[in-house]
């Protein structure tokens, strides 16, 4: 008897458990994904635009130094060429290459052999627009570029209108007769992050280089002299006027009459123009104040101990931070400067202020007045301090007052 019902109670188990299947399986509905379709990417590029926004901003740029830039299309007054030795380049021998989120490339080849519709799966598209592959600084070949990145939808296209712009720096050198007389027995070397270019004594035109720091300096068989370091921007065009110092001292002196012109900008939305008077004296090795290393040379001086060192006192530091505008709340150290405005933590070098008069006279957070003042220290060139060449410690001090 407790056989049989057990049986017919399993039975009856299997029974309501295949109803209930059946019933929840009527309720049921299966969504198929639909397919995603390829989208499109059309790009357009207007080559009068960009000839004509480019000759405008540098027209703008360039109109305070008494130059004229005229037309590419060759009007009165000469051409692109006659500034910078580049006829502006065709847009159908640029380089264009799309690539999506995942490295898939959808296109890599020349602007003008590009289909008029590439089609692509949907996603996320980064496109990239070369005039050239600049692997190395030169006189002939400037870096205009357009980076994008944009997001097709299932069959949808998506339409990108192409501006470049200027991508490399430029630097243009001019030498004064006295520069020439003591030095003309030197070549002059540009280096940029990725290379290292001869700048002829003759040459007038600008030597275009890859964004980031750049070394001016003078080499021969027996001798190397270290002549400025800066940081180049993109479409940043610099001139840096090189003349010889009349002085013996080649450095420091009288703060009111210094040899060393800062830096002049004029700015428009697009391109920067710097020009700076860079006057070369006797060779600085710190052995006195007259002879003190500048900010921008500490980095050959690296080790030296007891050295003079001089700059222009420009805010503290905090980690690898600058900060340039008071109050100030820091007293251990300051930054100094090339400048006086200089607020650019790669063209500065940290000074230690060790506890007692050398502290008190010269930390900002007790004497904000010192901001901006030229400032003499003695002490010992380190690698690393605070995030960057710096002097720790000092142990004398000058206003050269």
């Amino acid at each position: 008897m407790k056989g049989r019902f057990f049986y017919y109670f399993s039975f009856g188990c299997a029974l309501y458990l295949f109803a209930s299947l059946s019933l929840s399986c009527e309720r049921l509905s299966f969504i198929e994904e639909a397919p995603k379709v390829p989208g499109k990417i059309r790009l357009s590029f207007a080559p009068e635009q960009f000839y004509n926004s480019l000759e405008e901003r540098l027209n703008n740029s360039i109109a305070e130094r008494g130059e004229h830039l005229s037309s590419p299309c060759g009007t009165k007054g000469g051409s692109w060429s006659d500034h910078f030795n580049y006829a502006l380049p065709d847009s159908n021998d640029f380089i264009l290459t799309i690539r999506g989120e995942n490295g898939e490339v959808a296109y890599s080849g020349s602007y003008g052999n590009r289909p008029v519709e590439i089609a692509v799966e949907p996603g996320s598209w980064d496109i990239e627009v070369l005039s050239t592959l600049f692997e190395r600084a030169n006189f002939d070949t400037p870096l205009f570029a357009h980076y994008a990145t944009i997001v097709v939808e299932s069959g949808k296209s998506v339409n990108l209108s192409i501006l470049c712009s200027l991508q490399s720096g430029a630097v243009r050198l001019t030498f004064s007769h006295s520069f020439l007389e003591r030095f003309g027995n030197y070549n002059v070397e540009v280096e940029d992050l990725n290379s290292v270019a001869h700048y002829p004594f003759h040459e007038s035109r600008y030597l275009f280089v890859a964004p980031g720091g750049l070394t001016v300096s003078l080499r021969n068989s027996y001798d190397y002299l270290f002549l400025a370091r800066r940081v180049i921007r993109e479409s940043e065009l610099l001139t840096l006027n090189l003349h010889s110092s009349t002085s013996s001292s080649g450095g420091g002196g009288d703060p009111t009459e210094s040899p060393i012109a800062f830096w002049q900008f004029e700015v428009d939305s697009s391109v920067v123009v710097v020009n700076e008077e860079v006057v070369v004296g006797e060779r600085r090795d710190g052995s006195s104040m007259e002879r003190a290393i500048l900010v921008d040379e500490l980095s050959n001086f690296i080790g030296a101990k007891g050295v003079w060192v001089t700059g222009f006192i420009v805010g503290t530091l905090k980690g690898s931070s600058i900060s340039t505008t008071p109050p100030f709340d820091v007293a251990t150290n300051i930054a100094l400067g090339r400048a006086p405005n200089q607020g650019q933590r790669e063209l500065c070098a940290a000074v230690a202020l060790a506890q007692g008069e050398i502290r008190n006279s010269l930390n900002l957070a007790d004497n904000p007045n010192n901001l901006s003042r030229e400032v003499w220290v003695k002490g010992s060139v380190v690698e690393s301090y605070y995030g960057g060449v710096g002097v720790n410690p000092i142990n004398h001090f000058s206003f050269g007052e």
